[in-house]
């Protein structure tokens, strides 16, 4: 389970959340400082498990998401 201390009502919520900070990943190191606590998270300080995760995240228009929206990122029209 990803998320286990969360309840299940709220799984779906996190799967967007994590989504969208892998995505924005670059922009965050860009516009947050050094010392904001994003980056003392365990996603930020393992390099390659954030890596791993940021090549699965897809961004693409409803439509595209075959009947199915999965936390795959922000839509571009967002």
């Amino acid at each position: 389970m990803l998320f286990p201390t969360l309840p299940m009502c709220m799984y779906g919520v996190a799967e967007f959340a994590l989504a969208s900070v892998l995505y924005h990943a670059d922009f965050l190191r860009t516009n947050l400082q050094r010392n904001h606590p994003l980056w003392k998270s365990t996603l930020f300080q393992d390099e390659a498990m954030l890596n791993t995760l940021k090549s699965k995240v897809v961004c693409c228009m409803p439509k595209e998401a075959r009947g199915r929206m999965e936390a795959t990122g922000i839509p571009p029209h967002v």
